[in-house]
């Protein structure tokens, strides 16, 4: 597949995305990449167009909660949006004791941790056990990611340039729990269960480049 857009722009790469930005848009294209411990691991064939599609979906579900920058999808595996500017956070939603990553609940659950992401956890706690109630648990997002609480990102809030005064942690907290919930009734009819989503990122849009 060949996706030639026109001049201006710049070009980013990053483990599954390539982005090319325009003053007052931004055209996300999502590869067949597949990536995972912070490494591209290989490739597969239409794993873009699904994944592109599949964001989409779930865009359109939850965008009268928080609004996107999502303009319009002009090709399955093509976005074009609203250039923003993310916040180093990860918000990841759990329900489940599972994970096996180094940011994942179990994981540092098994090496001895009680208090996780500013939560303390009881002992006794087994590998894919349900938790007592869905739980928000943020994470860094950079090269190598860690959990973090609230409290943290609060800190990050304050050392960002620009941020959003009226929204607080708590409130973004409570949004990520209801976007969770939300996907979870509506797979619960294909029996599906979702651990840990950690697909939610928030970011701002410029003046300049919003929506009428």
């Amino acid at each position: 597949m060949l996706i030639t857009p026109p001049l201006p722009l710049t070009l980013t790469s990053g483990k599954v995305r390539d982005q090319y930005r325009y003053p007052s848009s931004i055209v996300l294209l999502t590869t067949d990449r597949q990536s995972g411990f912070d490494r591209s691991l290989c490739s597969v064939p239409f794993k873009g167009s699904v994944l592109n599609q599949i964001s989409n979906f779930w865009f359109k579900k939850t965008e009268h909660i928080i609004p996107n920058h999502v303009v319009s999808l002009p090709h399955p595996n093509v976005t074009i949006g609203l250039p923003c500017k993310p916040f180093a956070v990860e918000m990841v939603v759990r329900a489940y004791v599972t994970g096996s990553t180094s940011t994942s609940i179990w994981k540092n659950y098994q090496s001895g941790v009680r208090n996780y992401c500013g939560i303390d956890l009881p002992e006794g706690l087994t590998k894919n056990e349900k938790l007592w109630d869905v739980l928000f648990t943020p994470t860094t997002k950079d090269e190598h990611d860690r959990p973090i609480s609230c409290e943290d990102i609060g800190e990050i809030r304050r050392g960002a340039k620009r941020l959003a005064d009226n929204v607080s942690v708590e409130n973004k907290s409570h949004a990520h729990l209801h976007f969770y919930t939300r996907r979870a009734s509506s797979l619960i009819v294909a029996i599906v269960l979702i651990p840990h989503p950690n697909l939610f990122r928030d970011s701002l849009r410029s003046s300049q480049s919003r929506r009428d």
